[in-house]
């Protein structure tokens, strides 16, 4: 089965100049578009072997494709995080 560009562009919802792009990796995917491309392609290609927590959520985000900028966000984590190791619920997590 040969695939096309053009088909490509079309299942991923990218342009053919896109994909010419990715192939000789003068850009790369948006994060947003991962999740589509782990979906073709069966598996995921930035997948790496980390066991550092850090690593594996940047890939379970990535996988998912979400991207989240917000300078509070570490604050609001360890807000959960602490409360889940004492047995809290924490409510709120300003």
């Amino acid at each position: 089965m040969k695939l096309t560009k053009r088909w490509l562009s079309l299942k991923l919802n990218v342009s053919d100049v896109t994909i010419y792009l990715w192939e000789r990796n003068k850009v790369q995917p948006f994060l947003a578009q991962i999740p589509k491309i782990i979906e073709f392609l069966g598996r995921d290609p930035f997948e790496t072997d980390s066991v550092n927590l850090a690593e594996r959520i940047k890939a379970y985000r990535r996988i998912r494709g979400l991207f989240i900028r917000s300078p509070h966000l570490g604050q609001r984590f360890a807000v959960l995080y602490e409360a889940s190791e004492s047995g809290q619920s924490s409510g709120s997590t300003s």
